[in-house]
């Protein structure tokens, strides 16, 4: 199935609404720790015209950044595959349920969808999934910096386990590095929303 259509209507409606961007927060649906980094991130986004989008599930940093987003009247748009429906959140103005291009639906079907969307990127921790995602965004970068078209910003929280300290330590190339990472460690939510926006 082609998932231009849904996009564009979504873009198009947060549009009229006068949202401009479109960060993601990426981590683990398993993650216990960090929400605080969710908190002042929001703190800062919710000055700007900006939509959220998440991993769409009903735990984790997904749910707490939709629950967390719409208390501050942020939009928020969940993508998550198939397989995950029946764990969707209810607490998503937006959900995109992506199914297989290839044999039964899986984790991780989502993720080129969810990684073309955002205009920014927030990740805090996380495990496989955002390992997929991170990897992908960061692969489309690289296109995108050649080309010097609009790229993907990444804004990884150092001190959490997994992914978030993992990117400072990618085998990325010098010019994506310089564009679309920060020059030191982020370590906070304040300091990733505001090298976002100012980014962005």
């Amino acid at each position: 199935m082609n998932y231009n259509f849904k996009v564009q209507e979504i873009l198009e409606i947060l549009q009229r609404q006068g949202i401009e961007k479109v960060v993601a927060f990426l981590g683990g649906s398993e993650l216990k720790a960090g929400f605080e980094c969710v908190d002042q991130s929001l703190d800062i986004l919710r000055n700007y015209p900006v939509a959220i989008l998440n991993g769409g599930t009903s735990w984790g940093l997904p749910e707490y950044s939709s629950i967390a987003a719409r208390k501050v009247d942020i939009p928020v748009i969940g993508i998550y595959p198939k397989r995950g429906s029946k764990y969707a959140s209810k607490n998503l103005d937006f959900a995109i349920e992506i199914g297989s291009k290839f044999g039964e639906p899986e984790w991780g079907d989502s993720t080129e969808v969810l990684a073309k969307i955002p205009h920014g990127v927030e990740i805090i921790g996380g495990g496989m999934g955002t390992l997929i995602e991170a990897a992908y965004i960061l692969k489309v970068d690289e296109g995108r910096v050649k080309n010097k078209t609009l790229p993907i910003y990444v804004a990884p929280i150092f001190g959490f386990l997994g992914v978030s300290e993992q990117v400072y330590g990618f085998d990325i190339p010098e010019e994506v590095k310089r564009i679309c990472l920060p020059d030191s460690r982020l370590c906070n939510g304040f300091d990733a929303a505001q090298f976002l926006i100012d980014r962005m």
